[in-house]
């Protein structure tokens, strides 16, 4: 054999090949080696070792980007040489030994390697064996690992694998899993596959039944799923047929022509798929996606005759043919032109997205996107364009020999550069930002070990994780040196999490601890947060959340369908949630009700593609509408009764992005760069006359670092500097104020650990100073004047579950702490505040606290006087009773949650409110019957207030911003008007006509957006300074 070659279907191109290089008979027993080289310029040598006369045996295994694989055999005469160890060039192996004996000989009886904390060599695994014996079935294999473990696999006659049972050290059983294989001619189909619990208790069984050419034709899972609270049940020969639990079933349909192919697939609730295919071949046609065994989403293919896809459609039309569009609203077009020569032959060259436009009746471009190739196939340059055809963006990319990324450089310039050691894997890695360079280590078993990022001209952060002896991640080391720990069980499953120790006002250390355990393999977990509150969840055989016991005591439930949809959910008050589901397993109703009550129901419709509408509990109507590329056209608010309606509408730019949204004569417009980034938006009237902007700008990490605004039809700048960990350096106001910020991340604390100290320095030369624990809580705050003199001091102290529980504040005179208070906090389950002591332990003393009722709301606030105010609510908890001593208030609501009345129960007194028909407050009466009524224009904004008298307020809009306001008496006579005339691009007044003919006033701002001039013919005000802070400093009128 010299070479293995693919060429396309008329031999006119060649796809990739494999050449080998072999030696003669004699020039092989000199020096053992066979060369391969690949047609994508990869080379392998594999090296032999002589073992006996005319016995070769791979020595080494040279890869390219890769670990060279060496291998050592046995010395003894044994007619078979044995692998006695495998190993790496960077020092990892695995040491293998053998029963040299009795019935094992030959066998493997333990494995050796460098792994756990210290990388010495320690013996991983150990195994046994047991051949059956008269009256056994299976023959076994014991494995037990470095911690004890034991995993024992039974296999019958024919070698099939038919049990797996794990125990603890001391023979305790922990799980099972057992497969059941055919008879006769069928003992390689798998028919039946069971997990079985700790207690032998089968909990999740899947059986498979073929058809006569061996594919699966109907395969069914059993197991709890829906409410149904049945069990598997299994026969003598493992079969769950006497199962009274939830049965999943799929049933599928093969091709007959000898391809075995899937042609129609039906799923548990009796949805059709249907697939076709190029005659003579295994190459997808078309894929029909039903509603039962209505087409809803069809999927079509073509290809050239290298069988490389060339063109995928997706659309949601209605028949089996695919240049029927009956039916269809969209139709998406992927082209691709392919790479036609090696290496990476196929690979994508052009990929051009469209779309059908339905009225034009051709295909619309969206996206094209060129791949440039290097001459080791692969991509060099991404190339994109948008639906103009005009260029977009280009990115590039640099790769080593084996094909990994080195160097990359993005749309706007931003370069990363990486590196890897001889192993293939990465080593260093260099950007987006210049001044940071991430170095990686790893132990013998290739585990990340050290993560190391250092910052120029800054710190260097260290990261550390720890294996244990089976691989696991034991412990985190933060670049502070703070530990965290990690503990699993038997199965791998983690058990404790320790994090590292905070403490408290005394000194004393407080070690956090999260715990978790399992029953029933894991669908039980009980957690224990740090505080000891414990968290009971019960899941389904699918791992859904069935059920879960908070800390507060209270109870969720949840309820599926067979398809794994929540179609009930109770609440801890006993309120349900039912919610139904379409073919495409999304929400379609959603209804609340209360035993037979229902409280409220909401809607939703669907095409193949998107959500059309949604009807609120109170009848609303949100109807969404598409354009023929999918992207969202208009959002159209209807009201119940369809008086009142608000329609907004999008539009995008050549790459797909929304570029200008339109309501009712306010026009929004947004830029973005090449990297897809805001970098402006503005505000138009509908005559396209600009009312406001906004510009942004941006760092390498993505940060915003540069807000323009025009203030007086000046820019006023914001800038905002970054540190590599995204934090915030330096802020610039449009004034020139700067606030700079600097971190120490290696502090020293009082308790001894290294934690992040931040210091702020205030342009009005006040400088703060914050301390943060080793979780990240403030813990100090302390402020300094200009001279240096200590204003104020704040100490933070927290739990275990990092709530506060105690703040002591120091009270300054001339630099000194004249006195402390003490302010003390606790908390119960769930982390809810129950009790608020101020000023502990002085005359002033003031002692709040907090009630909770069996539902886990705050039913009860006890002030220190005895005096109590409670809270009641309704079934969809919102409130619905605030009494107290001085107060007593009941309140009702519509079904979208809006309050329709407050009845004052200590004057007998209610006020009541009533909404239009989409949701805005149309009258308000208050307790006094005085009566307000409101009126909106199609933006939502008040256009109309009738006050008591029948006296109105009518205000109008440019359609931007407010553009007068007109005072009428009762008799509908206009009193007064207040109109501005003119306003800068930030919507600040610039001028206005005043109320009763008192003339015109002008206003002037500063870069800041504070009002600082205002002139009027009877008088003026100027605000002539202010300090950094904004206090002002200089008024004259």
């Amino acid at each position: 054999l010299t070479e293995i070659k693919t060429v396309s279907h008329d031999h006119k191109h060649t796809h990739n090949w494999i050449r080998f290089r072999q030696k003669s008979d004699a020039d092989f027993e000199k020096k053992p080696c066979l060369h391969i080289e690949t047609s994508d310029k990869q080379n392998f040598t594999f090296r032999y070792k002589k073992l006996k006369k005319h016995t070769h045996g791979v020595s080494r295994i040279e890869r390219p980007g890769l670990a060279a694989l060496n291998f050592g055999y046995s010395e003894n005469s044994s007619s078979h040489k044995k692998v006695v160890k495998s190993s790496t060039d960077d020092g990892h192996f695995i040491r293998t030994a053998y029963y040299k004996n009795g019935r094992h000989k030959g066998r493997v009886k333990q494995q050796s390697a460098p792994v756990g904390e210290q990388g010495k060599e320690v013996v991983t695994h150990r195994y046994s064996y047991h051949f059956r014996k008269k009256g056994e079935k299976t023959h076994y294999a014991t494995v037990v690992d470095a911690y004890g473990t034991i995993t024992r696999y039974h296999w019958n006659r024919f070698k099939r694998l038919v049990k797996i049972t794990k125990y603890s050290p001391n023979w305790k059983h922990l799980m099972s899993e057992e497969f059941v294989w055919g008879d006769k001619k069928h003992t390689g189909h798998l028919k039946v596959r069971t997990l079985f619990d700790e207690n032998d208790t089968p909990l999740l069984s899947r059986r498979f039944v073929y058809d006569a050419r061996g594919n699966v034709k109907k395969e069914v899972l059993y197991g709890r799923f829906t409410e149904n609270s049945g069990s598997i049940k299994l026969d003598d020969n493992g079969y769950p047929n006497k199962s009274t639990c939830d049965t999943i079933v799929t049933r599928r349909i093969y091709s007959k022509e000898g391809y075995n192919l899937k042609v129609e697939e039906i799923d548990c609730i009796g949805n059709h798929t249907y697939y076709s295919y190029f005659p003579h071949s295994n190459r997808l046609k078309s894929k029909l996606v039903c509603d039962g065994k209505k087409i809803k989403k069809r999927e079509f293919f073509s290809y050239n005759k290298s069988a490389c896809v060339i063109q995928h459609i997706t659309d949601d039309g209605s028949t089996k043919e695919r240049d029927n569009l009956a039916g269809a609203t969209q139709r998406h077009i992927t082209k691709i032109r392919p790479r036609l020569k090696y290496p990476h032959f196929g690979e994508p060259r052009v990929v051009e997205e469209y779309y059908w436009d339905f009225d034009l009746k051709k295909e619309r471009l969206l996206t094209k996107t060129l791949n440039v190739y290097s001459k080791n196939g692969n991509i060099s340059q991404k190339r994109v364009s948008g639906a103009d055809e005009n260029h977009h963006s280009t990115s590039r990319y640099d790769h080593d020999h084996v094909g990994r990324i080195t160097y990359s450089k993005d749309a706007v310039g931003r370069e990363q550069f990486f590196k890897y050691d001889h192993f293939g894997r990465l080593i260093e890695k260099r950007g987006p930002r210049s001044d940071v360079t991430t170095y990686y280590d790893y132990d013998r078993c290739g585990h990340l070990v050290k993560e190391a990022e250092v910052v120029h001209g800054g710190f260097t952060y260290v990261t550390q994780y720890r294996y244990d002896l089976l691989g696991r991640k034991v412990a985190v080391i933060d670049p502070q040196g703070h530990e965290t720990h990690i503990s699993y069980d038997r199965l791998n499953r983690i058990t404790k999490i320790a994090y590292p120790n905070i403490y408290d006002h005394n000194g004393e250390a407080v070690s956090p601890v999260r715990t978790f355990e399992y029953e029933k393999l894991g669908t039980k977990v009980v957690q224990r947060d740090e505080n000891a509150y414990t968290t009971t969840t019960i899941f389904n055989a699918a791992g859904k959340i069935i059920s879960q016991e908070r800390p507060d005591k209270t109870i969720i439930k949840n309820f599926y369908d067979i398809k794994g949809n929540c179609i009930k959910e109770i609440a801890p008050n006993g309120v349900e949630q039912h919610i139904a589901y379409d073919a495409f397993d999304r929400p379609t109703a959603i209804v609340m009700k209360e035993g037979d009550k229902e409280l409220s129901r909401k809607s939703m419709e669907y095409t193949t593609f998107h959500l059309t509408s949604e009807t609120s509990p109170t009848g609303e109507k949100c109807l969404y509408s598409y354009d023929y590329a999918g992207r969202k056209k208009a959002v159209h608010l209807q009201g119940s009764a369809r008086q009142n309606h608000r329609v907004t509408t999008y539009g995008y730019d050549s790459m797909g992005r929304p570029e200008r949204e339109e309501s009712h004569g306010v026009v929004k417009t947004f830029v973005y760069d090449e990297a897809d980034r805001l970098t402006s938006e503005s505000v138009k009237n509908s005559s396209g006359e600009t009312c406001s902007y906004t510009i942004y700008g941006y760092d390498v990490d993505d940060n915003c670092s540069e807000v323009i605004r025009s203030i007086m039809d000046e820019p006023a700048s914001t800038t905002t500097l970054y540190d590599a960990h995204g934090r915030v350096i330096k802020e610039t106001d449009a004034k020139g104020n700067v606030w700079n910020y600097a971190y120490n991340d290696f502090y020293t604390s009082i308790n001894k650990k290294n934690v992040t100290e931040k210091t702020t320095y205030h342009p009005t030369g006040v400088t703060e100073r914050e301390v943060f624990d080793v979780h990240g809580n403030s813990s100090y705050l302390s402020r300094y004047d200009p001279f240096g003199t200590l204003i104020a001091e704040k100490k933070c102290y927290y739990d275990a579950s990092d709530n506060c529980i105690r703040v002591k504040e120091s009270s300054i005179v001339e630099g000194k702490q004249e006195k402390a208070i003490t302010t003390l906090l606790s908390y119960g389950p769930g982390n809810r505040l129950e009790c608020i002591i101020e000023a502990y332990n002085t005359h002033e003393q003031k002692t709040t606290r907090y009630a909770y009722n069996r539902f886990g709301q705050k039913e009860k606030t006890i002030h220190t006087d005895g005096s109590a105010t409670e809270t009641h609510y309704d079934s969809k908890g919102r409130v619905k009773r605030f009494f107290g001593r001085a107060v007593d208030y009941t309140y009702s609501y519509d079904a979208s949650d809006r309050i329709t009345s407050v009845f004052n129960a200590l004057n007998n007194h209610t006020t009541i409110r009533s909404y239009d028909d989409i949701g805005n407050l149309h009258a308000e009466t208050l307790e006094s019957s005085l009566k307000m009524e409101y009126a909106y224009d199609e933006l939502g904004r008040v256009k109309e207030l009738v006050l008591p008298d029948h006296s109105k307020v009518g205000y109008s809009y440019s359609p931007v911003f407010l553009e007068s306001i007109e005072r009428t008496d009762t008799n509908n006579v206009k009193q007064w008007q207040y109109t501005v005339f003119a306003r800068d691009l930030s919507g600040n007044v610039l001028s206005a006509d005043l109320p009763g003919q008192t003339g015109t006033a002008y206003f002037s701002y500063d870069s800041l957006n504070r009002r600082t001039k205002v002139s009027h013919y009877a008088f003026s005000e100027e605000l002539l300074q202010f300090d950094p802070a904004g206090n002002l400093l200089q008024l004259s009128f």
